[in-house]
């Protein structure tokens, strides 16, 4: 096995493979924890509201998500992401799973397809983020979940405002094209 930076770069690339059906279907679709209508999508509509390009849209959630959330350390591992109970109590905090999975019902709630992507981090950050990077050799407490958002130009876009909010610096990185 061998790790493996992964980057993304906001250019446009030469060509997009479109969105299947099936996939469009499954990343606009609501679950238990993350439901795409009732006070998620007024909510939704609320951020999104003058918004035309799916890129404006995702833009303004992302901002909203960060702007509004706060990591909670005490929050069981990554938290569960049950973002109905976050907005209907106001209680927007949590972890990885909370934060991310907020973007994720808000975008599909806009109409736009997202997910969640589980994973490890294998190794120590870049950047000197301790918070965002593998703390030692052993990475059972290295889980981390970031979101997509499928953008017309650009495909499977990375978003990350769990990350934002956990930074020490809470430096915002906007998603552009």
């Amino acid at each position: 096995m061998q790790t493996q930076n992964r980057s993304a770069f906001a250019a446009r690339p030469a060509s997009v493979t479109p969105l299947s059906d099936d996939m469009r279907k499954r990343s606009l679709a609501g679950t238990e924890l993350i439901p795409t209508d009732g006070l998620v999508k007024e909510t939704a509509d609320d951020i999104v509201r003058g918004k035309k390009s799916d890129i404006d849209k995702a833009r303004a959630i992302y901002e909203w998500v960060v702007d509004n959330t706060f990591r909670n350390p005490k929050t069981l591992g990554c938290g569960v992401g049950d973002i109905s109970s976050m907005i209907k109590t106001g209680n927007l905090n949590g972890k990885c799973a909370d934060l991310n999975a907020l973007f994720v019902g808000l975008a599909r709630s806009a109409g736009l397809p997202a997910r969640d992507v589980y994973g490890i981090r294998v190794v120590p950050s870049e950047f000197g983020y301790k918070a965002l990077g593998a703390g030692s050799e052993v990475v059972t407490k290295a889980q981390h979940c970031r979101a997509e958002v499928w953008l017309q130009d650009t495909g499977w876009t990375p978003v990350d405002p769990a990350d934002v909010r956990r930074s020490s610096s809470r430096s915002r990185r906007a998603i552009s094209p």
